[in-house]
């Protein structure tokens, strides 16, 4: 017998980086997939600091492997979505959304 899957849960992150400029969220990510799936993620940052370039990540916890990364200019108070897709690899994932921004000062 084969597991079916009959519905997906996508879910929002709401990530708050203290002290920091940027502010997150994830949406996209299914709560399952299968082995081979392209996944489709939308990592939404807000810059409330100065314009900047800025970048999102998606790393597997368990391995530190960077399944995805994006990088663009996001003018102060603005928000940018970034997208990153990755396939789905055979294990269960376990995901951490990183934000950050280039200090070119």
């Amino acid at each position: 017998m084969a597991d079916v899957i009959d519905d997906q849960q996508n879910f929002t992150i709401t990530l708050l980086l203290q002290g920091y400029a940027v502010h997150g969220t994830v949406t996209g990510i299914p709560s399952t997939a299968y082995a081979g799936d392209v996944i489709n993620a939308v990592l939404a940052a807000q810059n409330t600091g100065g314009a900047d370039e800025m970048f999102v990540k998606l790393i597997d916890v368990d391995t530190s492997a960077v399944l995805g990364e994006n990088r663009q200019t996001v003018l102060a108070g603005a928000t940018a979505n970034f997208n990153i897709s990755f396939t789905m690899p055979a294990k269960t994932l376990n995901l951490r959304a990183l934000y950050g921004h280039n200090d070119n000062r």
